[in-house]
C-alpha cells in the first residue's frame, strides 16, 4: 500500500525492504525527510496545504515504521515532515486525525491498484477465479513493494482505538465485493455464505499481518494461490447452520487463573487481566497492578520490566489457559468433528463470559506496538499447530490453512467484541465451527456435524 503521489514527486517514506521497519537510528528530533518548504510568491494556499498534507502523511507512515502509532509524536511528525507544529494543527486535528487520514489514504490508494487487477485479469470473462488470483496476487504486491504503508495498514491501525473499527470495517467493503463478484460468475452456483466473507478476508489479513509484523512479507506472495484455494472450499449451496447455542455440560473452570493464587507472579498477571478488563490498557499503570496484586513494586520489577511486558505475559497465560479449557470440552465427542464443535462452543463461551479474555485477547495487543502485536500472531499459530496435530492424519491442513482457519475464527470473534457484543459471541459457533471443519472435511460434512452437535 503507498503513501501519497504528491509524495512521491518529492521522496518516498524512508522504509527498509525487510517487512518496512526503517533502519535510520531514532534520535530526539529526527532530520526531516523533505527540505523546508520555501515561501513562493505565486503558490496557491491549497497547493501550499496539500504539499504540506503529502509530508505529513508520508512522516507518519515513517514514524510508524520506525516504532509503532503509540510512539510516533507530534514533534517528531512536524520534524520528518519539514513542516511547522502550526502546519500539522492546520492540516489535520492532531495526530490521530493525521493517522486516520493517512490510513485511508493508503487503503484508497492500494485499493485501486488491486481492483485495477482484478478488473484486467487476462482470462476474467472465461474463467470466473482469475479475477479473485490477480487481486492475491495485487494484494502481495502491496505487502512487498509497499511494506512501510502496509505496517500502517494492517497492523499499526489497531492501535488507534474504536476508531479502528469503522476503518477496518470500511478496508473489508472492497474486498468483499471482489471476492463476491468473482463467486457470483461461478457457473455451478456455489457460493461462499455472505456471513462467513468478512471473517475469511480477516484470515487472509492476519497471514498478511504475522509475516510483515516478521520482516517476511516477501513470503506472502508464495501464498496466494493455496489462500484462494482455501477460500474456495467454503463454497455450498446452502448457508451456514445458525442454531441455538446450549449452554456447556459442564462448568468452565476458571480457577487456575482466578482462584486465591498464592503465587505472587499469577497473582500480578491476574491484576493486570482485570485492570485492563476494567479500562483498557493505556489506563493501567504499575501503580494500580502492583495495589491490586497486593505486591510491592520491586515484587512487580522482579517478574516484569514494564506494563507492557505484564500485559504481554498475560495474553500468554489468558490464552494457554482458554485453549486448553476449549480442548477439555471436546474430551469424550464422538468424533473430532463433534470436538471442534465443542472447542469453538467453549471458547466462545469464556470469552462471553470473561471480560478480561475478551479484552486482553481480541482487543489490546495491537495497542503495545510490535511486541503485542508479535506475542499474538505466535499465540494464534500454536493455536492452528494445535488444530493441524488434532485433526486426522488423512485430513491435515498445512500450516497455512491452519493459520488462516484460525485468523478467520479471530476475525469473527474480534468483530463481535470490537462492536460491544461479546456476549452474543456464543450464537456465532455454528459459523466458528463451520469456518474450522469446512476446508478439512468439506462444507456437506461440516453443516451435518454442526447440526448434530450444536442443537438443542
Amino acid at each position: 500500500m503507498s503513501g501519497t503521489n504528491t509524495c512521491a514527486q518529492t521522496r518516498e517514506p524512508a522504509v527498509a525492504a525487510s517487512g518496512g521497519v526503517s533502519t535510520a537510528p531514532l534520535v530526539a528530533l529526527p532530520e526531516p525527510m523533505f527540505p523546508k518548504l520555501a515561501p513562493r510568491r505565486n503558490a496557491s494556499p491549497r497547493a501550499v496545504a496539500a504539499h504540506q498534507r503529502a509530508r505529513l502523511h508520508a512522516a507518519m507512515i515513517e514514524a510508524c515504521a520506525r516504532h509503532g502509532y503509540g510512539s510516533t509524536t507530534a514533534r517528531e511528525l512536524v520534524a520528518l515532515a519539514g513542516v511547522s507544529k502550526k502546519a500539522l494543527y492546520q492540516r489535520f486535528a492532531g495526530k490521530e486525525d493525521c493517522f486516520l487520514a493517512t490510513y485511508d489514504l493508503v487503503v484508497r490508494q492500494a485499493m485501486d491498484r488491486i481492483s485495477s487487477a482484478y478488473r484486467s485479469a487476462p482470462d476474467r470473462e472465461s474463467d470466473w477465479a482469475s479475477g479473485l488470483c490477480s487481486a492475491f496476487d495485487a494484494f502481495a504486491a502491496e505487502l512487498v513493494e509497499r511494506p512501510g504503508p502496509s505496517k500502517l495498514a494492517l497492523v499499526e491501525i489497531f492501535a488507534a482505538g474504536p476508531e479502528a473499527v469503522e476503518r477496518i470495517e470500511r478496508a473489508e467493503t472492497g474486498f468483499v465485493a471482489m471476492v463476491r463478484q468473482s463467486l457470483d460468475q461461478a457457473p455451478d452456483g456455489l457460493a461462499i455464505p455472505p456471513a462467513l466473507i468478512r471473517p475469511l478476508i480477516g484470515g487472509v489479513w492476519f497471514v498478511a499481518r504475522s509475516r510483515l509484523l516478521e520482516g517476511r512479507a516477501e513470503e506472502f506472495a508464495r501464498c496466494g494461490a493455496e489462500l484462494g484455494e482455501w477460500l474456495l472450499t467454503y463454497r455450498t449451496s446452502t448457508s451456514v447452520p445458525v442454531v441455538p447455542t446450549p449452554m456447556p455440560r459442564r462448568p468452565l473452570d476458571r480457577a487456575d487463573f482466578y482462584g486465591d493464587a498464592a503465587d505472587e507472579r499469577t497473582r500480578i498477571l491476574r491484576a493486570a487481566a482485570l485492570s485492563i478488563a476494567r479500562g483498557g490498557l493505556e489506563a493501567v499503570s504499575e501503580a494500580q497492578i502492583v495495589e491490586l496484586a497486593e505486591v510491592s513494586p520491586a515484587t512487580f520489577s522482579t517478574h516484569f520490566e514494564d506494563t507492557s511486558q505484564c500485559f504481554v505475559a498475560t495474553l500468554e497465560i489468558l490464552s494457554a489457559q482458554a485453549l486448553a479449557r476449549a480442548l477439555r470440552e471436546s474430551d469424550g465427542a464422538s468424533n473430532w468433528e463433534a470436538g471442534v464443535c465443542r472447542a469453538v462452543r467453549a471458547l466462545f463461551l469464556q470469552v462471553a463470559e470473561d471480560p478480561a479474555l475478551a479484552r486482553v485477547g481480541f482487543v489490546e495487543p495491537f495497542a503495545t506496538g510490535p511486541a503485542g502485536a508479535g506475542r499474538r500472531a505466535a499465540v494464534m499459530r500454536g493455536f492452528s499447530a494445535v488444530l493441524a496435530g488434532r485433526a486426522p492424519r488423512d485430513l491435515q491442513p498445512t500450516p497455512l490453512v491452519a493459520e488462516a482457519i484460525v485468523g478467520a475464527v479471530w476475525s469473527l470473534a474480534q468483530r463481535q467484541i470490537a462492536k460491544g457484543r461479546s456476549r452474543q459471541l456464543p450464537l456465532l459457533s455454528a459459523r466458528g465451527a463451520f469456518l474450522v471443519l469446512a476446508p478439512i472435511v468439506g462444507a456437506d460434512v461440516a453443516r451435518e456435524a454442526i447440526k448434530a452437535e450444536l442443537e438443542v
